[in-house]
């Protein structure tokens, strides 16, 4: 017997009505505004790289992230500092206190971007966790930024 039906619809109505109100949406997505995806990556961002291990010797991350062969440890790899900053129109990256600002392009119906950086596109697709955003590049390699003001808290 399907116990759902025991419940009254009046109890139905006012759960959802509660996970639907603008304050259950807004304590569990602090970082959402709202439709416009460049309003809700607006800002400077610290970028960080997961990586992939695809067998014992291959690992490998997303393109935009640089690692660096430590030269005193050959088994260890390090990824350049990256910072991205979202403008209305444009992208800026400081890696490594070296700037490059590049156009982007926002589908603001699925949240996804792209942008190209020395003759690279990048596209990404975004979710919105607690404080932070994951991309997930084409090949399904993950980035996580996370805002610089509030790394300093």
């Amino acid at each position: 017997m399907n116990t759902i039906s025991k419940i009254p619809s009046l109890v139905l109505s006012l759960l959802f009505y509660s996970l639907s109100s603008p304050s259950y949406a807004q304590s569990n997505a602090p970082e959402v505004v709202g439709g416009d995806g460049k309003k809700n990556l607006s800002g400077k961002w610290e970028v960080s790289c997961a990586t992939e291990f695809v067998d014992k010797a291959t690992i490998r991350s997303c393109e935009l992230c640089h690692l660096t062969l430590d030269p005193n440890d050959k088994a260890r790899l390090t990824m350049d500092d990256l910072e991205i900053t979202f403008t209305n129109d444009s992208i800026e990256l400081n890696r490594e206190g070296k700037l490059q600002t590049v156009p982007y392009q926002m589908n603001n119906n699925t949240q996804a971007f792209s942008f190209t950086v020395n003759q690279k596109e990048f596209k990404f697709r975004v979710f919105y966790g607690d404080g932070i955003v994951i991309l997930e590049d084409e090949e399904g390699l993950i980035v996580e930024l996370k805002r610089e003001d509030k790394k300093k808290q």
